[in-house]
């Protein structure tokens, strides 16, 4: 074990340097820093050079106070900022295996301030079970040996956890192990994703139904057993071949057909044909053929799902009516199924009824009666729908048990059509979903508690910015312009010092009432939305140089503060998308009321984007803002065209 003693001393800054150091060589690339001392460090945008630092001996004179303060305000915190972003845990590990460095991922991980982990020992930090299951690399480490392995950790704090870990040894000046530098990677995710593919592998393998993909050429990639004993190929006498092989030949032109439109993103499911085995044998098939795209969303295969229904179909023959309601009923799967004779008004229902309400409705007029009154017309005007013009029933809604209680039902159905298209009965499979309901309400409830508690942590931060920072400061300035007028007979440089401390008091100044505003404006509880956006508009303009304008139309003078608030926040995340990413040259910030809805628009004349591309790929502000909305029963879109700028609104409507 090697005498830390003998170590170069290092600061925080040069356990980040080493650390990054040694980061690049994990991460296989070359990064070159310019380094003035050990203990600062200058970052050039877009290249970043190294030069040679100057050899700092320890008998030389120590610095004055003055240099010092000059280093120390120097060296930005940019390396650790760096390490501290990164969502890898990070850290530097002497000799005696106590942790001399640690970045922020550590205290998530395990919930202990990183000023509170230099010289604590790795075992302690990470616990006995976790400290067993590495030791080994740990101590090979320290012998000066590099270490990469994956390894299940059972953490005290952050949990089991599958990590993958870099321990690389550190050596001082004269090539002595004097510690090593820990890269730590969370593959959790990545190792559950893989048994999930085994495990989908294996149910291909054992599915009893053919399952093959279809390359865009039409040529058959995959083959499992369940294909091989449905058609009689052998994989070996189909990969490679057309898809074609398996269809009569009359039905050549309509399987490139579908095949085409399966390329176009369409899918087919339970699609009826015939089918051609290996002996010639033809046979009735159902068909489920879906697009299977790449990372970048293009189609480049089919995948097909085989399955004979001969005896399914000759079954249906001789009992076509009964088969088709009962198999649509097996098909959906629920707790409840029910048949509603449309001339006869009657109402059948198979399952758990006397769980689920307590009876039995026979009619379709006793069952209205169990609808809870806001579900009502909702309900039955999707029901005329699907009669009328054949729109899919898939409604939720809350059905009056016997004891006068309410649970909540997903029900979907579907209308039987005789050959000229009238309906003449209705068939339909009802899952009891209370429980499902209740957790969302849950969630809701508590998604409200964190953003209210977020508005209040905001809140109090700006009455403390405002309230000490911003006197103390004004204070301090006045203090300074005193001292001026008491200098008369000193030099006029003295006298220009002063005045330069004094802009810069004053600019400190302004930039904490800046932040102030940011967390929680206080001018939105004084003034109201309407003033605290207009504010935001000016605020923005002379930050950015983009005119903004702001206009609005018959505001209400109370406007509930969940609201105001809500539709501020979605204001302010719309500017800052547009400085990072619009390029506009105007912005217009509109507030109208309109009818007994609140209207919030934010357009601009930026580059704008492809909606197409963008969809499902929203950040966390736009999740937020959407979120925002929806907890105040508000309803939020975004119309973009590439070239044409960009259009946010956001709607709410106000109750009585």
């Amino acid at each position: 074990m090697v005498d830390s003693s003998t170590r170069e001393p290092a600061g925080s800054n040069g356990y980040v340097h080493n650390v990054l150091f040694s980061c690049g060589s994990v991460c296989g690339k070359r990064v070159e820093w310019r380094m003035a001392k050990k203990t600062k460090a200058r970052v050039s945008s877009p290249k970043i050079e190294r030069e040679k630092a100057p050899e700092v001996k320890e008998s030389k004179p120590k610095a004055s106070s003055r240099t010092q303060a000059t280093e120390q305000k120097e060296a930005p915190p940019l390396l650790e900022a760096i390490v501290n972003a990164l969502p890898v845990l990070i850290s530097e590990v002497d000799a005696y295996e106590r942790y001399q460095f640690n970045n922020a991922t550590y205290e998530e991980w395990f919930g202990i301030p990183t000023n509170a982990l230099k010289g604590r020992l790795v075992r302690d930090v990470l616990g006995a079970a976790a400290y067993e299951a590495i030791k080994e690399h740990i101590q090979m480490a320290l012998a000066g040996q590099p270490r990469t392995f994956e390894e299940k950790v059972p953490y005290k704090t952050a949990g089991a956890r599958d990590v993958h870990v870099h321990y690389i040894p550190h050596r001082d000046t004269d090539g002595a192990v004097v510690g090593f530098h820990a890269f730590i990677f969370d593959i959790t995710q990545r190792k559950n994703a893989e048994a999930q593919l085994l495990h989908a592998a294996a149910v291909i393998e054992s599915s009893e139904d053919a399952i093959l993909s279809i390359d865009r050429q039409g040529l058959i990639q995959s083959w499992n057993p369940g294909a091989q004993r449905l058609y009689g190929y052998g994989a070996d006498e189909v990969l490679g071949q057309p898809v074609s092989l398996l269809s009569p030949p009359e039905m050549h032109s309509a399987l490139s057909d579908t095949l085409e439109r399966i390329r176009r993103g369409e899918r087919i499911a339970h699609f009826e044909t015939t089918r051609l085995k290996k002996d010639g044998t033809r046979f009735e098939a159902s068909l489920t053929l879906s697009p299977i795209r790449d990372a970048m969303g293009c189609i480049t295969w089919v995948s097909a799902i085989a399955r004979d229904i001969t005896e399914q179909k000759r079954v249906e023959e001789s009992l076509r009516e009964s088969e088709q309601r009962f198999r649509v009923a097996a098909e959906s799967g629920n707790d409840l199924i029910y048949e509603w004779d449309l001339q006869s008004d009657e109402m059948r229902w198979w399952g758990k009824m006397e769980a689920s309400l307590g009876y039995q409705p026979k009619t379709l007029q006793a069952w209205e009666k169990t609808l809870h009154p806001e579900d009502h017309d909702k309900v039955m005007k999707a029901v005329t729908k699907h009669l009328q013009q054949g729109e899919a029933f898939d409604q939720e809604y809350r059905v009056r048990r016997r004891d006068g209680t309410y649970r909540y039902w997903s029900d979907r159905g579907t209308a039987l059509r005789d050959a000229r298209g009238k309906p003449y009965t209705w068939i339909g499979a009802c899952t009891d979903i209370t429980e499902r309901k209740q957790v969302e309400q849950k969630l809701r409830k508590l998604t409200q508690q964190l953003l209210n508690a977020q508005e209040e942590e905001r809140s109090n931060l700006s009455r403390e910015l405002h309230d000490v920072f911003s006197q103390r400061l004004a204070a301090l300035a006045m203090m300074v312009g005193e001292f001026e007028d008491e200098l008369t007979q000193s030099p006029a440089v003295a006298q220009e010092t002063i005045r330069k401390v004094q802009e810069e008091i004053g600019r400190i100044a302004e930039n904490i009432h800046d932040l102030s505003r940011q967390l929680h404006p206080a001018i939105l509880d004084d003034l109201g939305l309407a003033a605290a956006l207009r504010n935001e508009c000016g605020v923005f303009s002379k930050q950015h140089g983009i005119p903004t304008g702001f206009f609005q139309d018959n505001v209400p003078s109370l406007i509930p503060p969940a609201i105001e608030l809500c539709l501020y926040r979605v204001a302010q995340e719309s500017l800052h998308n547009i400085t990072k990413h619009a390029h506009a040259e105007e912005v217009r910030v509109s507030l109208m009321f309109c009818g007994a809805d609140l209207v919030l628009v934010i357009e601009d004349t930026g580059e704008g984007f492809d909606m197409g591309e963008r969809r499902g790929k929203g950040g966390l502000g736009l999740v937020s803002m959407e979120e925002r909305l929806r907890l105040v029963n508000g309803t939020f879109s975004i119309q973009s065209v590439p070239g044409q700028g960009t259009r946010v609104e956001a709607c709410v409507r106000l109750s009585n």
